[in-house]
């Protein structure tokens, strides 16, 4: 597989990225409990009338609800860790140019735009707790990463952009919520990075050459799983929460990409297959067992 570099396309994770370089309309798929909807819930995209809309159904798909109506793109949809409110990126209306940030209740109702500016924000990612987002913003002509306290509604550079300004991208919390690990082409090839949630503190966690991104956290918090083209063909990779103890879950042809931990810390999901035919899969983490669960394009997130 050639080498790519998946920056500057403003970081439609999960979504945008593997439509413009794997040719598939790729879901965006959440389970979740929550007070509105007390069963497992699937959050996902669906291209309506040439602009993705945010929907919600049942795990075993029924009861398809549609929570976006505004003609314009709405992408990226993530559940709070309460269940009871989803953030999404997306164009106010049809016709803008401009992703922003913008929380709904659960149900679709209550819509609030979070930011509002002249560029790409995106990747919205919500704090253990609840009370902050990170999100990726290219205000400063490339992808970097900001912090929004939802209760203020201020938002502040997570890191600098290192030595020769790099896209810094992917950001996932830490389940104690205190660091946050994301990815970034800093020292050339794309690699892990870790960072206190005060912004200080960045430690690089890979040294592999080609891409590593899409990095996942363990529930326990001890280890993260990504996405590695380091032989050649991307591979699920896990190591240890400081960088240590590497080791290759997958090894085939193909590509697996957007790891994911099950809530039990055993399994991890992913999309998996030939770049025009990504199929969602399921392994362990030491590499057995694993299994086909969908044939459709889909991307799964847990709340437990």
């Amino acid at each position: 597989m050639v080498k790519m570099r998946f920056f500057n396309l403003g970081m439609a994770q999960r979504l945008l990225v593997a439509s413009c370089f794997f040719g598939v309309a790729l879901l965006s798929l959440i389970g979740c409990a929550s007070k509105f909807f007390p069963e497992t819930l699937v959050l996902y995209t669906r291209v309506v009338e040439g602009d993705q809309e945010i929907f919600v159904m049942n795990a075993d798909g029924s009861n398809v609800r549609q929570l976006t109506y505004n003609g314009a793109l709405d992408t990226e949809p993530t559940w709070s860790p309460d269940g009871e409110q989803i953030a999404y990126s997306g164009i106010s209306e049809a016709g803008g140019a401009d992703q922003e940030i913008f929380v709904m209740n659960a149900d679709g109702s209550n819509v609030r735009q979070l930011t509002a500016n002249d560029d790409r924000d995106t990747d919205p990612a919500w704090s253990p707790n609840g009370k902050q987002l990170a999100y990726v913003s290219d205000r400063s002509g490339l992808p970097q990463i900001f912090v929004l306290d939802l209760g203020t509604g201020r938002s502040r550079p997570l890191v600098g952009q290192g030595p020769d300004r790099s896209s810094d991208q992917g950001p996932e919390w830490s389940p104690d919520g205190q660091q946050i690990v994301f990815f970034s082409d800093r020292f050339e090839d794309v690699q892990l990075f870790v960072v206190n949630v005060d912004g200080s503190g960045v430690v690089q966690l890979t040294n592999r050459s080609g891409t590593n991104f899409y990095p996942a956290w363990s529930p326990s918090g001890q280890q993260i799983a990504f996405s590695s083209d380091s032989d050649g063909d991307f591979e699920l990779i896990v190591m240890n929460a400081d960088g240590s103890e590497t080791r290759q879950v997958t090894d085939n042809d193909e590509v697996d990409l957007y790891p994911l931990w099950s809530v039990d810390g055993e399994r991890i999901v992913f999309l998996g297959g030939r770049r025009d035919d990504l199929r969602m899969f399921s392994i362990k983490a030491d590499g057995s067992e694993k299994r086909k669960l969908a044939s459709s394009d889909l991307w799964f997130d847990w709340i437990d």
